[in-house]
């Protein structure tokens, strides 16, 4: 399991080891290549954000990237209602980027702003879904992992530990029928794309 992937199940909370499961590299590479899409993005988008700095005198710094593509898209479409805007903004901000939104006009390019700001919202959407995939995988896996456990503790007692066929490590849970549904998600947002 990649280093990645295990800092995603550590810090959800799952107690997940190696042995316990193989994942398809569709999961990982999926998430991989959300981060990656995002990732590209993010020189353009804080030099850009100077200028939500200099005009509109907001502090972007501590922002996150949808947020900040979430913001160019408040002010190439200031009459649009943004998707997540009034959860990742306080009134004020919205308020303040929309009547800005004159002032930018010289200063950012629109479409590159929306195409950026959906591709972003896209990446997200992705990695949320399958994210949750990982997380149902990881739960059948640990209830597998478990009821093997307790087959093996009622065997010892059974036959006694001498008597048991020892077998190196734990056999690992392949679960396809959820792996197939992360490389629908996949193709379904590569077809998107198009």
């Amino acid at each position: 399991m990649s280093a990645g992937m295990t800092f995603l199940l550590t810090r959800h909370k799952f107690g997940v080891h190696p042995d316990m499961l193989v994942t398809k590299l569709n999961i990982e590479k999926a998430v991989f290549e959300c981060d990656r899409c995002v990732n590209n993005h993010h020189d353009s988008l804080r030099s850009a954000a100077e200028h939500i700095k200099k005009i509109s005198c907001i502090d972007t710094q501590s922002w996150d990237l949808l947020k900040l593509a979430a913001a160019f898209k408040v002010i190439c479409c200031p009459e649009e209602k943004v998707e997540l805007g009034e959860q990742l903004f306080t009134r004020r901000q919205l308020e303040r980027l929309r009547d800005d939104a004159p002032k930018y006009k010289d200063k950012i390019l629109k479409m590159p702003c929306l195409v950026v700001y959906n591709k972003i919202l896209r990446a997200r959407d992705l990695r949320l879904k399958t994210a949750r995939v990982l997380f149902r995988l990881v739960k059948r896996a640990k209830e597998a992992y478990e009821a093997e456990q307790v087959r093996e503790a009622a065997s010892d007692h059974e036959t006694g530990p001498h008597r048991k066929e020892i077998h190196p490590g734990t056999t690992p849970v392949i679960i396809d029928e959820l792996t197939e549904s992360v490389c629908d998600i996949i193709v379904s947002a590569g077809l998107k794309e198009r």
